[in-house]
């Protein structure tokens, strides 16, 4: 791993942790809160990878969601529950669970469509939700970081990645949001009872934290 990547990791894995303490006294969860995780890694690459199956307290009431078939998950993590989906519709009933909680996913669901389908599922799911992504307006993305490059139309972004050894990133691998971005498609989704918080660096946002009530939350309130 280069010291560029080692360094990023570093302030990645330091991110999540206090994410992770955001996430907890920002819900109060105990050990009889039904919590879901949308988007497990089944084989980890680097260490903060399942961030939340590794540290939350209260594993057996954890349930993990995503696109990766379990194999390595379970036997890391034996309490939690691992379920695989098909990357559309999430296979739980509404408001199943306390909290939907998804860090760095919605960027690599796909088009806007699909990321307003990911975000309307997780409002159907939960009666809240904790959801972060990446800022867009941010000049480095923390994925290929090559600075600038995804401030750039499709076809151009795609072929500089191409060029420089991160064909991995294109296509629909990568759709970074704005903070406008994200209000509409909370909007869109149903609900506008919701708070977005940034994470800056030098002024710039370079992430954020997206704290919003499930549907069936909102219609009662």
């Amino acid at each position: 791993m280069s010291l560029t990547r080692r360094l990023a990791s570093r302030v990645s894995g330091r991110n999540r942790e206090r994410k992770l303490r955001g996430f907890m006294e920002t819900f109060r969860l105990t050990s009889a809160s039904r919590v879901l995780d949308v988007g497990f890694t089944d084989h980890e690459y680097v260490p903060h990878e399942n961030y939340l199956e590794r540290h939350y307290p209260w594993p057996s009431r954890l349930t993990a969601l995503g696109i990766d078939e379990p194999v390595e998950c379970p036997k890391r993590y034996p309490e939690v529950s691992f379920v695989r989906y098909d990357g559309t519709v999430f296979p739980f009933e509404d408001g199943e669970f306390d909290v939907a909680h998804s860090n760095a996913v919605i960027e690599h669901v796909g088009g806007r469509d699909r990321q307003l389908l990911f975000v309307s599922e997780l409002l159907r799911v939960a009666h809240s939700v904790w959801m972060t992504t990446p800022s867009r307006g941010f000049p480095l993305d923390s994925h290929t970081l090559i600075p600038m490059a995804h401030w750039l139309p499709r076809s151009w972004r795609d072929a500089v990645y191409a060029k420089l050894g991160k064909s991995w990133a294109t296509g629909d691998y990568l759709n970074l949001l704005y903070r406008r971005d994200i209000e509409r498609l909370l909007a869109e989704a149903g609900t506008a009872d919701y708070r977005i918080v940034s994470n800056r660096l030098v002024f710039l946002p370079m992430d954020y934290v997206v704290i919003a009530m499930g549907r069936d939350d909102v219609t009662k309130s």
